[in-house]
């Protein structure tokens, strides 16, 4: 879609029945996407024409990611099997695999690092490697102490823009986050999590754009704790020292509601959050939930409360620029706001079952997802 108009520019309907994922093409001439019968679709953006078909996998496919430059495209499936691809722009080897390597566990999230020399990546066993682009030769590994779930709607873990620190949920303290340095696999900074950490957990990460700023939400449990709050905290990300005394840029506590998405801006200044307050009574239906999503400056914590789709959101997305947030819900609503004022631009209306969001790099175009 135009992020401006909201007109459809092209549409792609993957013969799989249902995209677990997707990836816009650095120069934003291209989207892939991840069907469920484990193949890769490449598709001109400006006509929604199909260019290549990368085949190999043979279990769904979870990740994909383009490399900075877009001439390799990764793809990481539920069995840890992960793959390279060479791209249009290679174009001796368009289409070939670069290599093909196995791992312990789902992939969770990769990153290309090195100036796309080198693929690192996190696995549902705790397994944090580091490999390169061309062969796929193993060039570290190291074990941590991450908490991943198998399944779940939790983004547990999140690689910052340069695949240099991994965030993610302690293994120990599931209400407290940890950042791991990518190189050596060793813990650079921790924060800690709720006084009654037996009862509350992190569910959702997100790193700014630039790196600088790391934020979390979470609450308690539900089925716990009747009286229920939700969390969100945003931290400064330390220089080279190791730092565990950090208190957080920003720290809210609401009673009632439970965070669905989340998201920092390139700059890491607005934090934007989404979410629904819970039915005051047990027996109450799903439809007498009430939701909500609001951005809030930082480091002042000003919060400007934005209109919302009577719809659980299901995701949020900044343009590169931050001048421009996108909320999506799974009804297919999408509206665009301004991001300095909260100033609603534009309602567009998208196919039901809309999963993910993400704009092209210079802000022009808008991507969504549906898993139907």
């Amino acid at each position: 879609r135009d992020a401006e108009t909201g007109e459809i520019k092209s549409r792609v309907r993957d013969p799989s029945g249902g995209i677990p994922s997707f990836a816009l093409r650095p120069a934003c001439s291209r989207i892939a996407t991840a069907g469920l019968d484990g193949a890769i679709r490449e598709w001109a953006l400006a006509t929604g024409n199909l260019l290549q078909l990368y085949q190999g996998q043979s279990s769904q496919l979870l990740a994909l990611k383009y490399s900075k430059k877009g001439h390799y495209l990764a793809s990481g499936d539920w069995n840890g099997k992960v793959k390279v691809w060479e791209t249009l722009d290679n174009r001796r080897n368009y289409g070939s695999h670069r290599f093909s390597s196995g791992t312990v566990g789902r992939i969770e999230d990769m990153a290309f690092r090195f100036r796309d020399s080198a693929l690192a990546l996190i696995t549902t066993a705790r397994q944090l490697q580091t490999r390169e682009s061309s062969t796929g030769n193993l060039i570290q590994e190291h074990s941590i102490d991450i908490h991943i779930p198998i399944s779940g709607p939790i983004r547990s873990a999140a690689f910052d823009g340069k695949g240099h620190l991994l965030a993610g949920i302690d293994g120990q303290d599931r209400s407290s986050l940890k950042i791991w340095d990518v190189e050596t696999g060793k813990e650079k900074h921790s924060y800690p999590g709720h006084e009654h950490q037996n009862q509350h957990m992190i569910y959702r990460v997100a790193f700014s754009a630039n790196g600088k700023r790391v934020a979390a939400a979470g609450g308690n449990y539900p089925a716990i704790s009747p009286e229920k709050i939700g969390q969100l905290k945003v931290w400064d990300i330390p220089g080279n020292e190791p730092d565990s005394s950090a208190a957080p840029v920003l720290l809210i506590e609401q009673q009632g509601i439970y965070f669905t998405g989340l998201a920092l801006n390139p700059e890491g200044n607005k934090l934007a959050a989404s979410g629904f307050h819970q039915p005051s009574e047990p027996g109450e239906r799903q439809a007498a939930r009430e939701y909500s999503l609001a951005i809030w400056d930082l480091p002042s914590g000003s919060k400007t409360p934005l209109p919302s789709p009577d719809a659980p959101l299901s995701a949020i997305a900044f343009s590169n620029n931050g001048r421009i947030m996108a909320a999506g819900a799974r009804t297919g609503l999408i509206q665009l706001y301004e991001t300095d004022t909260g100033k609603s631009q534009i309602e567009i209306r998208g196919p039901d079952g809309l999963e993910d969001l993400a704009f092209s790099p210079d802000g022009k175009r808008l991507a969504g997802v549906t898993r139907l």
